[in-house]
């Protein structure tokens, strides 16, 4: 339960960073199209170039969510469980193909 309120409150918290990136790359947007329709001298296309350069280079917000809860997700307390019990340390948590017939061979 406490897991599951822990990966709720870090996805808002990613949501809510998603927004603000996302308003501010709308912001941009806006104000690269104000540029482009007033483009007069070299100046504002320089300008502009820097603009374009820079929205380019920003990080997608959603792309980042999707890397946060892939790593939230192999954090959680039953993917480590597995890794240690693949490891050899610990029962294992899950009936494997190969445990199957391992033990097949040697009933037989």
């Amino acid at each position: 339960m406490r897991v599951s309120v822990e990966r709720a409150h870090r996805r808002i918290i990613d949501l809510n960073q998603g927004m603000i990136s996302a308003r501010a790359i709308d912001a941009e947007r806006k104000a690269q199209s104000r540029l482009v329709r007033s483009i007069g001298n070299s100046g504002n296309l320089n300008d502009a170039e820097e603009l374009l350069a820079r929205i380019k280079g920003a990080s997608d917000p959603f792309e980042e969510a999707g890397i946060l809860d892939e790593i939230d997700g192999e954090l959680r307390h039953e993917k480590i469980r597995d890794r240690l019990a693949d490891a050899g340390h610990g029962p294992a948590v899950k009936v494997r193909a190969k445990d199957v017939l391992e033990r097949l061979k040697t009933i037989n």
